[in-house]
């Protein structure tokens, strides 16, 4: 087998972004007379069952819904052998952190700039969700000497082509 494609990765991450987005936009219309923060807190309740649940139960069976779509899957660099739980968690958690590093920056940006009005926090908290997104989708892309992508090597992972749902 070999490594899954640039394009192939980038696409299966698009899908899987869009079954997400097209939950969340569900899940705002349905709740159109509730009060603006209970759809903040589901969307971020949504965001959170896809990292923490949907990424890595789904590659600890193989692959997510984009990766099946798009014929590829994730195997461990120890003789293809299937992914552990622990490290579908090991490959969410490299590319979460940026994100633990934005609620860093956000709290002490409370804290620091506690005077700040509203729509300079609010840009700022944008701010730090765009660096946050970009990430989930640019380091999927950067890729090894090995050719695995940076965050399969680093939970001893790689994405290889075949078994998807097409093969």
């Amino acid at each position: 087998m070999k490594n899954a494609t640039v394009v192939q990765r980038f696409f299966s991450r698009i899908i899987d972004g869009v079954i997400f987005a097209i939950i969340g936009i569900v899940i705002y219309a349905m709740n159109d007379k509730t009060n603006e923060q209970l759809k903040v807190d589901i969307i971020g309740g949504l965001f959170g069952v896809r990292w923490l649940l949907y990424y890595p139960i789904l590659e600890y069976t193989g692959g997510t819904v984009g990766k099946w779509v798009v014929n590829i899957r994730t195997v461990s660099n120890v003789e293809n052998s299937n992914v552990t739980l622990f490290q579908g968690y090991k490959k969410v958690f490299f590319l979460f952190i940026p994100t633990l590093v934005g609620l860093l920056v956000l709290f002490l940006g409370l804290i620091v700039f506690r005077d700040m009005s509203p729509s300079a926090y609010y840009g700022y908290t944008f701010m730090m969700v765009i660096f946050q997104q970009l990430w989930m989708y640019i380091a999927p892309l950067i890729t090894t000497k090995s050719g695995a992508r940076i965050h399969d090597s680093f939970a001893g992972l790689k994405t290889i082509t075949g078994k998807g749902i097409w093969g």
